[in-house]
């Protein structure tokens, strides 16, 4: 098939110049050409504009994970304690989309003049998150015993307090270059719905699932943060 295409082409091609030319001339001829030469720059951006969209998909994906993990082993606490999960879902949908922002904006700053340094501190941070996380866990500490959903003062208070990995977490994204909103979006949605559905089925799960979630927010954390710095270096 691609032979005939390739044979076919190259007959018709030139057959289909020398009547341009003998229409109306050169003129007719290399508007003609300019046609498929437009087509095949479409396609070469279009698969160039693919790629980066997988790309930068699969990076967002890699932060999205520690941070769903970490909102899950929250929730399942809350859940354990009867809270309804529409306020703590909303509150961690509000606050963990718009921390990382601050960090972003710093990463991408910092990383216009020190690019080496910035994705290297963006490492160290995910790492660090991941040990604080990691022994949290060990340590069966409850982060759901220090926040309140039942006013709107207490509502603010917790959402700081539970976007603290998020803002860190914000300067590594921005380092690695990924689009802004489309991250924002991404990490509002993702803690929407697994502080949502975390609440709702905490009590089933059960504070075993609670632990194992944050053991494993920290593994992932320290785990991105590992590979952020083995890209960097095999693409240096």
């Amino acid at each position: 098939m691609h032979e005939a295409l390739d044979q076919s082409g190259a007959l018709l091609g030139p057959l289909l110049v020398a009547w341009m030319i003998s229409l109306s001339g050169y003129r007719l001829a290399f508007a003609v050409l300019a046609v498929p030469g437009l087509l095949a720059l479409a396609t070469i951006w279009r698969d160039h504009a693919m790629h980066a969209l997988v790309s930068d998909a699969i990076k967002i994906g890699a932060f999205i994970v520690p941070l769903a993990l970490d909102t899950l082993a929250l929730a399942i606490a809350l859940g354990l304690r009867a809270v309804r999960p529409l306020r703590p879902a909303l509150v961690c949908a509000i606050f963990e989309g718009t921390m990382p922002a601050i960090g972003m904006v710093i990463a991408r700053v910092l990383s216009s003049r020190y690019i080496d340094f910035a994705v290297y501190l963006g490492a160290v941070i995910l790492i660090t998150v991941g040990v604080h996380a990691w022994r949290e866990a060990a340590e069966n500490e409850d982060e759901a015993e220090r926040v309140s959903f039942d006013t709107l003062p207490s509502m603010v208070i917790a959402g700081f307090a539970i976007s603290i990995d998020e803002l860190a977490v914000g300067f590594p994204v921005g380092a690695a270059g990924l689009p802004v909103a489309t991250t924002l979006a991404a990490i509002a949605v993702q803690a929407f719905i697994v502080a949502y559905f975390g609440v709702l089925f905490g009590r089933r799960i059960g504070q075993r699932a609670a632990r194992a979630a944050g053991v494993g927010a920290g593994v992932a954390f320290i785990l991105l943060g590992l590979w952020l710095i083995v890209e960097h270096l095999r693409l240096a």
